[in-house]
């Protein structure tokens, strides 16, 4: 039984539980460099430190990361699964959980100096084989660390032993013998040769290397520990090695670091988070939120849908005074603006969890720029209200045994900004992208924020553009950390204490080009196993440059070189001059002291200037918008004004008729009146009673002539009263009618003076509006502009213009002004403040820094440089001792691949989070089975909405998140479509051309994208895009055989079609090189199965085509290219069915792929097997429609017969 409102504890338990059976990633090819060397060995293969060319010298030494029983994730998960299923049970893993399993994993890890030995105390077990062990024996999961500290401790005791002889029979389960391994070898001195050694003392001195037999005893323990099937399975195990060559001086510290193996990267925050649960201490705001239950259903506002919303959204009110300095002509359009103003008026205040969705090409980054623009100028503004730069600092503390002078509270208050992801990808982006020159208009005048220091940033950590060539920057306003070889470079660039020599720059070059010279210091050094003549190579193992069975990820050994100059051209790039660091600019600083404490006064007054310009425009702006508002209420009240005053005329017009009416009907009734009274009047003449009756009435009798002419007199005189009270009557009634006509005639007076009002107020508001035409704005959010069409509004922009933008970018480049001069002004304190956080940043403070002293030192960081950018895995190691809403954004892009606990700590350390996704591109993809993540989350009561299967960090946003939008999901033919929530909606989309924006908007998001690319008439413009294989297309290919799910024939087709745009380049029109030629376009080719990829970038590099990546869906979220092949591949019927239907299960992964192509889509599969299924129908009739289902082979314009 599940309980989705338990509380965070059995959640996060759920979550470290998943963790702990997490396969850790070996590292792979791709993550060599020249001065890291990964190599993949097996049984019988030299061990690199017992090869020359790993050799010490008196400089450099090497560092080897060992990782022990490397297998391809597919097959670990399948020992893992097999393992915790129930006895007897088939255990197999789903085509979902076979495609998501790339790369290698490891079941142990330990370092190994330079003498070969190992590190005691670096060993770390993979915390799912003991993960494993603990299940099997019924033992709770929270005993693990104690289990893996056993584990350390034993592995410490086994490498005291002496090692082991090696060349004897095989039978370990690395496989063969290595017979190199039992060569002695001298023991090697600093100075890189022999030492001198002979008799016992030498055979005293000999290093216990690791050999191949201790190594396979340690896989052997490992796979006991995941029980008997580990033997059986028989894989093929690996030993990867991570060779490491290290600056003697800091050989001691990169040792004592360079066992930070991590089973998961989230495993310590997850235990971190478990224990304050535990203690009942409540989290931050943006955790809490994230962690809590759903936003009920009546609390979510569709902005899509509910206008009020969106315009509440939309005031310029909520206009921030910054924007990041993109061109003027290109705002943000309408959900853009929704989303800024919606994350700064919610999270700015009180902080808390803000859920964005950014279907593919519109503008996540865009948005994001906008945000740091506004975070960095709230900081400014309180800068702007200093009397003096010194007043930025609060009192003097020591930190790390150095003097610091910290930033005050109030000053950086949460303003601390953190870019994080899973995909690399997206972080490289923002990293790249904010500091350079392009990304800032010049339309603004010239931008600097400390430019030299980036350039010497970008120059230390090798970050160039996608041509190799150097980024132009303008300012240092981001900056990449996370991992430790990112913050060391980081280090040297931004704060170095001398500017290195060219010498040293020259020699560095050299080794880094030739690792063999830099170990032994020459040609003549000591030789290890490795052979050293082909001669010799004839009989022993071959070095693992030539080694069939081995792989050696690092650059070209002497031997192998074919560009002897290389180090040559190195050393002359190195002695170009450096440019200078933070510490050389603030110590030219120093020596102009009066004259920055001067320009900081100045330009904290031209800040206010701009700021007091924006305000007052903004308030002109607020009345024009509340006008446009106005005038819409005045038309209203106005129509009704009048139709009351129509009324009331018409009202008063019958009430005088009635009254005429009523009057004339009294002048007839006196008239009758009079007659009757005349009538009256003679009989009682003719009655008069003659002297008889008088005397006998006298006598008290009355005669019977007297009774008759009384009895005469009865009906006239009743008549004449009866005429009297009519009279009366009516004129009671021409009173009340001439009463009711004054008070419909005092109302209308009333209602016509209310209308006068109305008119003027009308009047006002138009010339209140006019002042805001006048400015230049031309959209308010009024009745007006939702009477436009959807797709018309959602890319306009509402109460901004050009220049009012231009306003708000030069109030952002003045905020970064005013911090630059801050920092000039304070020059002498940034000194000593920056070189603490350098040791930081490098681990020379560790074991002095205190964690509470950490956040005074980031602070001091993020004053300088306001954007940090990190993966999610190296988020904990990055901000380690950093607690509780320590920092104030984070900022998650890409936050649909994520799993939900991957961002715990990382929001438990933020007062704000801003997560930026979208749920229906590539979902999280984690090494757990299925079946043993289901059986995990049952054994902790946790509902499925916390699930990595079920969920993202995207969708639990959005599920928090009370603006955003209803998402009709089509499940396929005869299902009902389902409603997808998701967050503030980004809906203005401007990378595809046709038919990938029709095709994705119809798959993914129910219509609800526009086209931002439109011509002035609105209609969709494409780019003028010449290409010799035509507009896009779906190439039929028919295969009676396949390999499943590699096709061969259809990767012939690919190889076709790219030599004829090998011969026949194609191009963008107008867009031109460097060189003067036709801009090279980006072409991807993308197939949804590993295997199809892994065969079309084999059969790429054999064709010796060139400028083509290939990668699978998963490789490509985030990029974008001119041409993109989405190679299908499966085997014809039933035999592919599984993989078509797994590809398909939901739009995600058509979505993406087709997504990453701008101009052309070239399909290249078997139309009879895939374009009947759910999604690609779509794209396969559209294709049809378009008359581009093309059959393989001659491929000229002839649409197939179908």
């Amino acid at each position: 039984m599940t309980n989705p409102a338990a509380g965070p504890l059995p959640i996060l338990s759920f979550w470290r539980d998943l963790e702990i059976f997490n396969i850790p990633a070996a590292p792979g090819a791709r993550e060599a460099t020249a001065s890291s060397h990964v190599l993949t060995l097996r049984r019988g293969e030299v061990l690199p430190w017992r090869r020359r060319e790993y050799a010490p010298s008196a400089t450099h030494g090497w560092i080897h990361l060992v990782y022990l029983g490397v297998a391809d994730t597919e097959q670990l998960e399948g020992l893992l699964l097999k393992a915790m299923a129930p006895r007897g049970e088939a255990a197999e893993l789903s085509e979902r959980e076979r495609e998501r399993s790339g790369g290698t994993g490891w079941l142990g890890a330990f370092v190994v100096g330079e003498d070969g030995a190992a590190k005691p105390d670096s060993y770390l077990a993979a915390s799912y084989v003991y993960g494993v062990d603990l299940l099997r024996k019924d033992e709770a999961l929270e005993g693990l660390s104690a289990r893996l500290a056993g584990a350390r401790e034993e592995f410490a005791q086994r490498r005291q032993r002496p090692p082991a002889v090696e060349g004897g029979p095989s039978g370990g389960v690395l496989g063969a013998v290595d017979t190199d391994a039992a060569v002695d070898r001298a023991p090697i001195a600093p100075t890189g040769r022999p030492a001198a050694a002979t008799g016992a003392e030498a055979r005293a001195a000999k290093p216990r290397g690791l050999g191949w037999v201790e190594l396979d005893e340690e896989l052997g323990l490992l796979l006991r520990r995941i029980g008997a099937g580990a033997d059986d399975a028989r894989l093929d195990w690996r030993l990867v090695v991570r060779s490491t060559r290290v600056n003697r001086k800091y050989m001691e510290a990169d040792l004592q670091n360079a066992g930070d193996f991590l089973n998961s990267f989230y495993l310590d925050d997850l235990d971190r988070l478990i224990g304050q649960a535990q203690r009942g201490e409540p989290f931050g705001q943006a955790l809490g939120a994230y962690l809590g239950a759903p936003l009920a259903l009546a609390a979510r506002r569709d902005i899509l849908a509910d206008q009020a919303a969106m315009t509440g959204l939309l005031s310029v009110a909520h206009l921030p005074r910054a924007r990041w300095p993109a061109p003027a002509k290109f705002p943000l359009v309408l959900a853009q603006q929704a989303a800024v103003a919606q994350i700064l008026r919610v999270l700015g205040p009180a902080g808390g969890v803000v859920g964005v969705n950014g279907p593919p090409g519109t503008g996540k980054t865009t948005l994001l720029c906008d945000v740091i623009a506004d975070v960095v100028t709230q900081r400014a503004l309180r800068l702007m209200e200093l009397q003096r730069p010194a007043d930025v600092f609060a009192d003097t503390v020591e930190v790390a045994g150095k003097n610091v002078f910290p930033l005050r509270a109030e000053i950086m208050d949460g303003s601390s900004i953190v870019v994080a992801s899973t995909n690399n990808n997206a972080v490289k982006n923002i990293t790249q992208e904010l500091p350079a020159r392009k990304k800032v208009s010049a339309e603004f005048g010239p931008a600097s924020y400390f430019d030299e220091v980036i350039g010497a940033v970008f120059a230390a950590q090798k970050v160039q553009g996608e041509d190799g060539a150097t980024i132009a920057c303008w300012g240092m306003v981001a900056a990449a950390l996370g991992n430790a070889g990112n913050r060391r470079s980081f280090a040297q660039g931004f704060f170095r204490d001398e500017f290195s020599k060219p010498e040293a720059h020259a020699a560095n070059a050299a080794n880094a080009t030739n690792p063999a010279k830099a170990a032994t210091g020459g040609a003549n050094g000591q030789l290890f196993d490795t052979p050293a003549t082909p001669a010799a190579q004839s009989t022993q193992t071959p070095p693992f440059s030539q080694s069939a069975s081995s792989t050696l990820s690092a650059p070209a050994t002497p031997s192998t070189r074919s560009t002897p100059s290389a180090p040559a051209a190195a050393a002359a790039e190195s002695a170009k001059p450096a440019p200078p660091s933070m510490k050389q600019l603030l110590e030219a600083a120093t020596a102009d002291y009066a004259r920055y404490q001067n320009e900081w006064q100045q330009a904290r007054h031209a800040l206010r200037a701009l700021v007091e310009e924006f305000d007052a425009k903004r308030a002109l702006l607020l009345k024009a918008e509340q006008a446009a508002l106005g005038l819409d209420a005045c038309r209203g009240r106005l129509a009704a004004q009048l139709a009351g005053l129509q009324e009331w005329d018409r009202q008063i017009e019958a009430a005088k008729v009635e009254l005429a009416a009523s009057r004339e009907a009294m002048a007839v009734q006196r008239t009758l009146i009079d007659g009757r009274r005349a009538l009256l009047e003679q009989l009682r003449e003719r009655a008069r009673p003659g002297l008889w009756d008088r005397l006998m009435a006298w006598l008290g009798r009355e005669t019977a002539a007297m009774a008759a002419r009384r009895s005469s007199l009865d009906e006239p005189t009743t008549a004449l009263a009866q005429a009297s009270e009519a009279l009366a009557e009516l004129a009671r009634a021409a009173m009340s009618c001439e009463a009711v006509a004054q008070t419909k005639r005092q109302r209308r007076e009333a209602d016509a003076a209310e209308k006068q009002k109305t008119e003027a107020q009308f009047r006002q508001h138009q010339l209140d509006l006019q002042a805001g035409y006048q400015i230049g704005v031309r959209h308010f959010p009024d009745a007006g502009f939702w009477a436009l069409p959807a797709e018309q509004r959602h890319r306009l922009s509402v109460g901004v213009c050009a220049a009012l933008d231009t306003l708000r970018a030069k109030i952002f480049l003045q905020s970064m002004e005013l911090h630059r001069l801050t920092v000039l002004a304070n020059a002498g304190r940034f000194i000593g403040n920056l070189r603490a956080v350098s040791a930081m940043l490098t681990g020379a403070s560790r074991g002095k820094l205190l964690p509470e002293q950490r956040p005074i030192l980031w602070d001091i960081l993020f004053f300088i440089v306001p954007v940090v950018s990190t993966t999610m895995a190296s988020f904990d190691r990055l901000f380690q001792g950093m607690g509780q809403e320590s920092l104030g954004w984070l900022l998650v892009d890409e936050a649909g691949q994520a799993t939900p606990q991957s961002t715990a700590g990382a929001i438990w350390r933020s007062r704000r989070a801003v997560l930026i996704g979208d749920p229906l591109q590539i979902e999280p993809v984690f090494t757990v089975p299925l079946a043993v993540a289901e059986d995990l989350r049952r054994r902790r009561g946790v509902a499925a909405i916390w699930s990595p299967a079920e969920q993202s960090v995207q969708t639990l946003a959005d599920r928090v998140t009370a603006f955003g939008s209803w998402v009709a999901q089509d499940d396929g033919p005869g299902l009902e479509p389902r409603r997808i929530w998701t967050g503030m909606p980004l809906r203005t989309h401007r990378r595809c051309d046709e038919p990938m924006f029709s095709v994705a908007n119809r798959i993914a998001y129910g219509g609800q994208m526009v086209q931002g690319r439109v011509d002035p008439q609105g209609q969709g413009e494409a780019v003028d895009f010449r290409c010799v294989l035509g507009a896009s297309a779906w190439f039929d290919v028919r295969a009676a055989k396949a390999q499943h799910p590699v096709v061969d024939e259809e990767i012939d087709v690919l190889v076709e079609l790219l030599r004829r745009l090998q011969d026949q380049p194609a191009h963008v029109a107008g867009e031109r090189g460097a060189d003067g030629k036709p801009r090279a376009v980006k072409i991807y080719v993308i197939s949804p199965f590993r295997k199809v990829k892994d065969a079309c970038a084999r059969r790429v590099r054999a064709a010796g085509i060139k400028g083509v990546e290939c990668g699978t869906v998963h490789t490509f979220q985030g990029k974008e290219a001119e041409i993109v092949f989405l190679v299908l591949g499966t085997a014809a019927g039933k035999a592919g069915a599984g993989a078509r239907a797994w590809a398909l299960e939901k739009p995600n992964l058509l979505n993406v792929a087709i997504t990453r192509a701008k101009c052309r889509l070239y399909m290249v599969g078997c139309a009879e097997s895939w374009g009947r299924l759910n999604h690609m129908a779509v794209l396969y009739d559209e294709m049809a429609r378009l008359r581009r289902v093309l059959p393989a082979g001659p491929f000229a314009d002839n649409p197939a017969k179908r």
